[in-house]
């Protein structure tokens, strides 16, 4: 459901904080084509990013859903690595 712009678009002026809602350009908001799942999780993660603009600056926010039933010890690494991959999209 996320991954529709008018979903996504809903979701986060609901949830996000009015500080950062303000500052997002919506007519530029858009899902992107990328993902940093590999095939190893996909069974068990989802992930959506999101590009849009701030104040004329590229800006990215990535969502990460999990669907598994135990706490995984390495999650903050995969998470990291993530991050890394988001930036260096970002670099690109």
């Amino acid at each position: 459901m996320l991954r529709k712009r008018e979903f996504a678009t809903h979701f986060f002026k609901e949830y996000l904080p009015e500080n950062i809602v303000s500052q997002l350009d919506w007519r530029r908001f858009k899902v992107s084509k990328e993902t940093f799942i590999t095939s190893e999780f996909e069974d068990r993660f989802s992930d959506v990013i999101y590009e849009t603009y701030i104040k004329g600056n590229p800006a990215f926010i990535y969502i990460l859903l999990e669907h598994q039933s135990t706490v995984d010890p390495w999650m903050p690494l995969r998470f990291l690595r993530y991050m890394i991959e988001l930036w260096e999209l970002y670099i690109a």
